[in-house]
């Protein structure tokens, strides 16, 4: 002790040099001086403090509310479409930018077409609802046998069941039934009868 002595430890309470003070202050009682926290008002805020979500950095580390104990958990929604993502979680005091909290979980979230709910389309190999599968069934076109069920296009059929267009056939068929038939070769009979007489 003595006018001249340094005192380089904040953390000590001496006055090793005799001028009436200390590098040691504590004004708010917690156990750390202040030159070993980061807000010596504040009790509650100093090295050994828990981290919750206040926005003020109650363990000194820098940062604000990172790690905070009562942080939630939030869920990516990348497309927008209202429903999250259940393998992209984060911890976060406020949801972040494109973060819900969780809600029924979105099976493609880059795509804002396909969510829990929406509709799906039979037979386009995409399931829209996330029901685990597409809907199977009709598309409600006709098909080329005239029957309604799933609709087979022209080009998806082989060379022999298609029409040939060059020749002028149109791909139908015409039959004369038998009753015009019958019609025609009475009339021409009662003409030659006719010219007979």
């Amino acid at each position: 002790y003595n006018p001249g002595a340094a005192e380089p430890d904040c953390t000590d309470p001496n006055d090793y040099n005799c001028d009436g003070s200390t590098g040691y202050t504590d004004a708010d009682t917690d156990g750390f001086a202040a030159c070993a926290e980061c807000d010596d008002a504040l009790a509650t805020v100093n090295p050994d403090a828990t981290e919750v979500c206040n926005l003020i950095d109650d363990d000194c580390d820098g940062t604000v509310d990172q790690g905070a104990a009562d942080a939630q958990t939030f869920y990516a929604d990348s497309d927008g479409d209202g429903f999250t993502d259940p393998d992209a979680p984060i911890l976060s005091c406020a949801a972040p930018d494109g973060y819900l909290a969780a809600t029924a979980e979105d099976c493609d979230d880059t795509d804002a077409t396909i969510f829990p709910g929406a509709e799906d389309v039979p037979g386009d190999g995409i399931d829209r609802d996330c029901a685990g599968g597409d809907v199977p069934g009709d598309t409600g076109e006709t098909g080329e046998t005239g029957e309604t069920g799933d609709f087979v296009p022209d080009s998806a059929l082989p060379d022999s069941g298609k029409p040939d267009i060059s020749s002028g056939d149109c791909g139908c068929s015409s039959r004369t039934g038998a009753a015009p038939m019958a019609f025609l070769l009475i009339g021409l009979a009662a003409l030659t009868r006719r010219r007979s007489r």
